[in-house]
């Protein structure tokens, strides 16, 4: 019974924080080219903070390896050193894939506007 309960506050809870995450939309009558233009631009700003965050994370491990001294710290100092490549390779690969389709299948340019009704 206890369980069903909560259960029920945790839907509850969710569908509120999603309703009052809409609610600026229907206030500010923002329409969906609008919302997709403000999620496109939060999207293209943190993008180069991913980047920078990873590179940075991949100079720390070379900055441990340097000053290690023991195997051990040298170890985990290599395995960072790996997962900022690896981070890295697959942004710059997913960044390209993204850049040869919208190339591919000319999706460059705008957002769309939704189709209008005939007055």
């Amino acid at each position: 019974m206890k369980k069903q309960k909560t259960d029920k506050f945790a839907l509850r809870t969710a569908v509120s924080a999603g309703l009052l995450w809409l609610f600026p939309v229907f206030v500010f009558a923002k329409t969906i080219p609008l919302i997709i233009e403000d999620v496109t631009a939060i999207v293209e700003a943190v993008i180069p903070l991913l980047f920078g965050l990873a590179f940075v994370y991949f100079l720390w491990g070379m900055y441990t390896y340097i000053k290690a001294a023991s195997t051990e710290g040298k170890e985990g100092a290599r395995e960072t050193i790996i997962y900022g490549i690896i981070g890295l390779f697959v942004m710059v690969s997913v960044w390209g894939l993204v850049n040869l389709l919208t190339g591919t299948f000319g999706l460059e340019g705008d957002v769309p506007s939704p189709p209008t009704f005939p007055k």
